[in-house]
């Protein structure tokens, strides 16, 4: 069989620092197909800013980040170059009643405009149809989005510090979207529904205790 010399050298190395369970686990989901699914309900909540609308625009928004992953599915382009967030939060926000509005919100391209518009209309009008009951939650307040950044700024670099005293890449460990989930699992939202990615699995054992004391 052939050898690969950098493959050797890492899987000695993951040895040697008791981290072969933790590659194990880092692969595992590749080969499911759940890894590349989202559920489109849930796909508003990667569109950059979700958490600072209302619930109100966070509806239309739902509507619309899911019709956008349908639609760049199509034309064969990742979401964001289909449609930018910046262009989908302002459709969102300023909820356009007809296709000439649409095209002139700022960011959107007139093209789209054209040839989706009145489909987006229908997506736009379901999501501001939707009971206030079924509205989305709002990641965070604006009283308290100053406090929540400053935490997890002090997260961040907490888990900056501690990857780096222990020859791990950060960037693998977390993101800063993960510590913002992190900061608001054990705020008002702890208990409520699963727990954050970085308390579950090999990253809890990492560094979830030292993390969560940071928020104590």
């Amino acid at each position: 069989s052939l050898s690969c010399p950098v493959w050797d050298h890492l899987t000695e190395r993951l040895a040697q620092l008791g981290r072969e369970a933790w590659l194990r686990e880092e692969m595992a989901p590749f080969h499911s197909k759940d890894a590349y699914a989202c559920e489109p309900s849930l796909l508003y909540q990667r569109v950059r800013g979700w958490e600072q609308l209302s619930p109100r625009t966070l509806a239309v928004l739902r509507e619309l980040a899911a019709w956008r992953e349908r639609a760049a599915r199509k034309a064969d382009q990742p979401p964001r170059t289909f449609l930018t967030d910046p262009a989908l939060r302002a459709v969102a926000r300023d909820v356009p009643d007809s296709v000439e509005a649409l095209a002139r919100i700022k960011g959107f391209p007139r093209p789209l405009a054209r040839r989706a518009g009145r489909t987006i209309l229908k997506h736009i009008e379901k999501g501001q149809n939707v009971p206030r009951s079924d509205q989305p939650r709002p990641g965070m307040s604006r009283r308290s989005d100053s406090a929540r950044r400053k935490s997890v700024d002090d997260m961040m670099a907490a888990g900056q510090a501690h990857c780096a005293e222990n020859q791990l890449c950060h960037s693998l460990f977390a993101s800063r979207a993960s510590y913002a989930a992190l900061v608001r699992y054990l705020g008002r939202d702890r208990g409520n529904g699963p727990p954050p990615r970085l308390l579950t699995g090999w990253r809890k054992e990492f560094a979830g205790e030292m993390l969560t004391s940071l928020m104590t």
